[in-house]
């Protein structure tokens, strides 16, 4: 071989040496992984691949096992998923402070290791936990065969110290309650169809079933009973399964209450706490005619006998469309005070539907108004009873339109008035607000005015005497882009219409 060649050679050698070292390098812990790893109570340990954690305590071994999505006791019962993810979080993050050196038998049990208060074995490896260091911060641990003494953080004795049934968890059910769909109890059921809740056939409240509901996912037992399975019970279902069973009173405690879950734990709870499930449905039930906010109404439609006022919001303004005669503007706040009158409506009671007086809606919302005993009856789409209201009702929904009328009934800009008038009557006319509306309103005329407008309107005001109790004035405005309507000026006007 050349001198060229053999120079090739070692050169390719040595570049092949230096590649594996750095490879090697690379994946070597670094001085400061490896010192981090040397600090931590298991090094390597990973909560994502844990599948199996037995913990000592009191000369009881509880083994948690990961299945599915979630951990269980002994193979059965649901885990307490806080206490399970503290246990975890202690096992991963918990670190070394210092390391004594081997003990004597003496100095071991000075440290509470010769009798371990808790312990914990995973992936083959024990901690042995023993009494906490003097200034209350750490504990005394045994890691496997090591013969030194780990002090770490106290932490770890606080998640492994728990009281028998600890790791157990203590919710009445273990399905997550908040996509629930149905749950029934004793004479209890409530159910959604995606558009609200019902309380079997009537329309539930849905604050009501909500509080229910929070009700029992904060409801937590004051003890697990470690006893055979009881039978028997009233059943909890919930989406048609059951998850629980209450069976009456717990054991050595007559006020809580004995349940047993359906994974096989036994738990007893306050009764106060399981009080809600035990009240009357109808406790429940929608007692407002309709379920909805003020903003969210848009239509308006009441039908008396053969008579009906129809009134919308169309751009952000309500107008009467129904009767014809009295189709136009309607005054805002009158409009949204009545129909905030409307929902806020309370049912003193339920019961069968009178006979038909006519209806009410509000958007796609429709309720029957009927008569029976004394009372109004309002019977929601679909449900079998109705709900029982004051007669007082009668005159809310009432299909008089001149109550919401808008009360100006002239509205333009001086610059569009093309008849001459002196500045104060055309500033009076420019927003001429009516005090009342009113029907069928003879009088005889004193005085009339013709109006054109640069926008090709023209209106004809005529007006009569004023009365003489309140100094009102009834008038007729006559108008080419508006029903006629009659109406009295208030007092203060009248005299300045000349």
């Amino acid at each position: 071989m050349s001198h060229r060649a053999r120079t090739t050679a070692l050169l390719v050698i040595a570049a092949g040496v230096v590649g594996a070292l750095v490879w090697w390098d690379q994946r070597r812990p670094s001085t400061d992984e490896a010192r981090a790893a040397h600090g931590k109570i298991l090094p390597g340990f990973d909560r994502g691949r844990a599948r199996a954690i037995s913990v000592q305590h009191a000369g009881v071994v509880t083994t948690l096992t990961h299945e599915g999505d979630a951990w269980l006791v002994d193979g059965k019962g649901r885990a307490d998923a806080d206490a399970v993810e503290a246990l975890l979080g202690a096992l991963e993050f918990g670190s070394v402070e210092r390391r004594l050196r081997p003990p004597d038998a003496a100095t071991r049990a000075q440290l509470g290791l010769a009798a371990p208060k808790t312990g914990v074995t995973v992936d083959g490896v024990s901690l042995k936990i023993g009494a906490a260091d003097p200034s209350g911060r750490a504990v005394y641990v045994l890691r496997g065969d090591e013969p030194e003494v780990l002090v770490v953080e106290h932490r770890l004795l606080e998640v492994t110290d728990l009281p028998a049934g600890g790791f157990r968890a203590q919710g009445l059910v273990t399905t997550a309650l908040e996509s629930v769909h149905a749950l029934a109890y004793g004479a209890l059921s409530v159910s959604s169809d995606g558009a609200g809740w019902k309380v079997g056939a009537m329309r539930a409240d849905a604050a009501k079933v909500d509080a229910l509901l929070d009700t029992l996912r904060r409801a937590h037992a004051r003890r697990v009973i470690e006893t055979a399975p009881h039978d028997g019970g009233t059943a909890l279902l919930v989406d048609g399964r059951i998850e629980a069973r209450v069976i009456g009173p717990c054991p050595a405690h007559v006020d809580e209450q004995l349940v047993a879950r359906a994974d096989g734990t036994l738990l007893c709870f306050a009764a106060d706490e399981l009080k809600p499930l035990a009240g009357s449905p109808l406790a429940l039930r929608e007692a407002r005619p309709f379920s909805r906010g003020l903003d969210q109404v848009s239509a308006v439609h009441v039908q008396r006998d053969k008579q009906e006022l129809t009134v919308l919001r169309q751009a952000g303004q309500w107008r009467i469309t129904v009767p014809r005669e009295r189709a136009g503007l309607a005054d805002d706040g009158l409009v949204r005070a009545w129909v905030g009158r409307l929902l806020q409506t309370h049912a003193s009671g339920f019961g069968p539907p009178g006979a038909r007086r006519g209806e009410l809606r509000l958007d796609n919302d429709r309720c029957v108004i009927g008569e029976r005993d004394g009372l109004v009856t309002l019977q929601r789409d679909g449900e079998p009873e109705a709900l029982l209201v004051d007669r007082a009702f009668l005159d809310e929904a009432s299909v008089d339109a001149d109550r919401l009328r808008d009360r100006v009934v002239l509205r333009f800009r001086l610059d569009q008035l093309k008849t001459k008038l002196t500045p104060p009557l055309a500033e009076l006319l420019s927003s001429l607000r009516v005090d009342a509306f009113a029907l069928a309103l003879h009088f005889t005329p004193v005085g009339h005015l013709h109006l054109e407008l640069s926008t090709g309107a023209a209106h004809d005001l005529t007006w009569g005497p004023p009365e003489k109790d309140d100094g009102r004035c009834p008038a007729r405005l006559v108008s080419s882009d508006a029903p006629p309507s009659t109406f009295y000026l208030p007092a203060v006007t009248c005299p300045n219409l000349r």
